[in-house]
């Protein structure tokens, strides 16, 4: 059986909707693993030169907790894939609904996580390897970084979809301001409050 040719300039016009929609969210995607790994660094050069190497080394040990953390990426790339689909096919209440959804799981998922490292940060300082004074280093960072764990999670989220409201400027503006504010309030920690490696924390919370 033939396809009619309506269908196929339809399935031919959905699928160009969903590439140029996912096309217009690639940069902001790739921006923010950009971005994680240079608020990581600059966290990492500033602790190091200012706060010593011991501090450096908790803060390091926290690593595996920020990995799962990134999980939270897999789902939002998982969501907008799909929101492109429907998108594309001009299904906007289903796109809206699977939005709502990933965003509900993953306040959740931030939720349970924040509670775990706050609660039980000396038992996962340990457990994450940390030795002597370094597990009170590290169980204070985990203290200033836990308050801040679902507003990184759904502002990754935010800033991921504003594209599909064409509002991809105020995506870049969010993410450079979350790199100068996190720098300067590294600074700040370092030289003005003195609050350690919970500062150091506390400042990426903030950001």
């Amino acid at each position: 059986m033939n396809t009619p040719k309506n269908d196929i300039y339809t399935s031919e016009s959905t699928a160009a909707i969903v590439r140029k929609a996912y096309l217009k969210l690639l940069p902001v995607q790739i921006l923010g693993i950009v971005v994680a790994a240079i608020n990581s660094f600059i966290d990492s050069l500033i602790t190091g030169k200012f706060l010593g190497t011991e501090a450096l080394a908790a803060i390091g040990f926290f690593g595996p907790v920020a990995t799962v953390i990134g999980i939270s990426w897999v789902v939002t790339v998982g969501v907008q894939i799909l929101c492109s689909q429907y998108v594309g096919s001009g299904n906007q209440e289903d796109a809206i609904s699977i939005f709502s959804t990933g965003a509900v799981f993953l306040s959740i998922f931030s939720l349970i996580i924040t509670a775990f490292t706050f609660l039980f940060r000396f038992p996962l300082a340990e457990f994450l390897g940390a030795k002597g004074d370094t597990i009170t280093l590290l169980s204070a960072y985990i203290a200033g970084y836990a308050p801040g764990i679902i507003g990184q999670v759904l502002s990754g989220v935010l800033t991921a979809f504003l594209p599909f409201n064409n509002d991809t400027k105020r995506s870049y503006v969010g993410i450079a301001t979350m790199i100068v504010s996190n720098i300067g309030m590294d600074l700040i920690n370092v030289f003005v409050i003195h609050q350690g490696t919970f500062g150091m924390g506390l400042a990426t919370s903030v950001s």
